[in-house]
């Protein structure tokens, strides 16, 4: 930016950082912050709070009038006329969209864009790794046999840092392979009372991908701040040179890898506004989408719904597969940090699902659904945005999922929509409405709560947002970030919404 050039990020997560903070590796190994932003998140003894992580890259950003959207994955590459790369399609909660740009950099865990432009692995293509989770306990809890600790204080309370060294097998690196890993992992490093747990496991994987014309490409790292801040400033020096000296952008479209067959794709495709249609648009030919798995029962969301439906659908023997974005399962009830029930009736299911309290936090019944689905037989996708509906004329076969492998479709017999907005229902061509538009009887608030360790509840209501628009999505997650006290420990990933997009339904109550 600071080179002229205009720039966009795309952040998978509801947050900046996802490097650090999802690893929960928050301290520096070896080395001195040299860069002014490496100066700026680091600090000398105790690891940096997720939170000051997410705020000061946002703010460094937003200082440079850098456009940003959270929740949002590469799914596909854009071509000018002459076949070059000329910028990316992003999945998320909206549908997809395109950003056209003469040079993308590529800083994802996977080098999700390059390999979708054609690049090649360079290294293995299967076999046990090295990984590391990260596990924050009390300090007085007795160390986990093997681990290494970092000590922590947050506020008054003194923790560490369990750091486990896994040996995970991984068959090849496709999503269900690394998918399988991440659960065993969790079965390994899991201790009840738990304070918090990365949400993904830190690998230095062995299958690089370089660069392609017009992507240039971080590559597999570590996170090391210290030097990854010269790195990123390199590859935006090249960026920036090589766009400025590119022409103008001709025949920008995407490129179609069609085979006939008798399912079809249907998703959002109106831009990340719901409410307006997009001034410009790129032609997309017909297009092949791979199949990544086929089940009897698809459930796309993993939160207070979608955990309960894959338990009770695997335990009758169906083979079930749970689609889930988060880093966990319970949706607004763990993660959403609002973890006890306000009325209801303790009975059937209902009485078996443990509650967090003094004792059991929301890790534990975030670890609680995992492993009642596990036990099961079922399978479960962290990661995983569900964006699209596979349809075999008017019938629902399966989902479209995008994540850090790009975009694929996973076949079922039966579908359940448990994200909340009806994301897969509406495009599949279902009828909504939202709150607010005529016939809703109320219009409530949402929130975005602190997260300190081990709390399991922070109920908030202070923002009105929907959650199919990704602007406005975007506007309430960053400002959040400014109104929350300078010392909280983190930030929910989580919006605490009451209300939400919904299908019309047989019936419908009006006021």
């Amino acid at each position: 930016r600071r080179m002229g050039a205009s720039v966009y990020l795309v952040a998978p997560r509801t947050y900046l950082g996802e490097d650090l903070c999802g690893s929960l590796h928050l301290w520096q190994d070896e080395g001195t912050p040299e860069g002014e932003l490496a100066r700026k998140l680091l600090t000398k003894g105790n690891p940096i709070p997720p939170m000051h992580v997410k705020r000061t890259l946002s703010r460094a950003l937003l200082a440079q009038a850098i456009p940003f959207l959270f929740a949002s994955t590469a799914s596909d590459v854009l071509r000018d006329g002459d076949g070059r790369v000329a910028g990316i399609l992003i999945a998320n909660r909206a549908g997809r969209q395109a950003i056209v740009a003469k040079t993308v950099v590529d800083a994802s865990e996977r080098g999700t864009v390059a390999r979708l432009a054609g690049g090649e692995s360079r290294g293995g293509t299967g076999g046990t790794l090295t990984a590391e989770r990260v596990v924050l306990v009390k300090a007085d809890e007795p160390r986990a046999a093997g681990t290494q600790r970092v000590p922590f204080t947050s506020g008054k309370l003194a923790l560490a840092y369990e750091v486990h060294q896994l040996h995970l097998a991984y068959p090849d690196f496709s999503t269900a392979s690394r998918a399988q890993a991440e659960q065993i992992a969790r079965d390994l490093t899991y201790r009840k009372g738990q304070l918090r747990a990365s949400e993904r496991v830190r690998v230095a994987w062995p299958d690089p991908v370089g660069d392609v014309p017009d992507v240039l490409v971080l590559g597999t790292r570590l996170s090391q701040p210290a030097a990854e801040e010269g790195l990123g400033q390199e590859l935006g020096r090249r960026a920036a040179a090589e766009a400025l000296a590119r022409p103008a952008l001709t025949g920008v479209h995407v490129p179609g890898t069609a085979s006939p067959g008798t399912l079809d794709v249907r998703e959002p495709l109106r831009g990340a506004r719901p409410a307006s249609d997009p001034a410009q648009t790129v032609r997309a030919a017909a297009a092949a989408l791979p199949v990544w798995a086929e089940v009897d029962v698809l459930v796309v969301g993993g939160g207070t719904t979608g955990a309960p439906a894959a338990i009770t659908a695997a335990r009758r023997g169906a083979k079930v597969l749970v689609i889930e974005f988060q880093e966990g399962l319970g949706g607004t009830g763990t993660l959403g940090l609002i973890g006890k029930a306000y009325h209801g009736r303790s009975a059937g299911f209902s009485k078996e699902v443990p509650f967090p309290d003094e004792s059991f936090r929301v890790e534990d019944k975030m670890e609680w659904f995992r492993h009642e689905i596990r036990k099961a037989g079922g399978q479960i996708w962290f990661g995983t945005l569900g964006c699209g509906a596979v349809m075999e004329g008017r019938r629902v076969r399966g989902g479209v999922v995008a994540n850090t492998a790009g975009r694929g479709a996973v076949l079922a017999k039966v579908v359940i929509d448990a994200t909340g907005s009806a994301d897969l229902a509406v495009a599949a061509g279902a009828e909504s409405l939202v709150s607010g538009a005529g016939d809703s009887l109320a219009v409530q608030g949402a929130g975005l709560p602190i997260r300190p360790p081990g709390n399991y509840y922070v109920n908030t209501d202070y923002l009105l947002v929907d959650e199919t628009d990704m602007v406005d999505t975007w506007r309430a997650l960053a400002g959040a970030l400014e109104t929350m006290r300078g010392n909280a420990y983190d930030v929910g990933p989580l919006l605490q919404t009451r209300e939400r997009r919904r299908v019309v339904g047989d019936h419908v109550l009006r006021y």
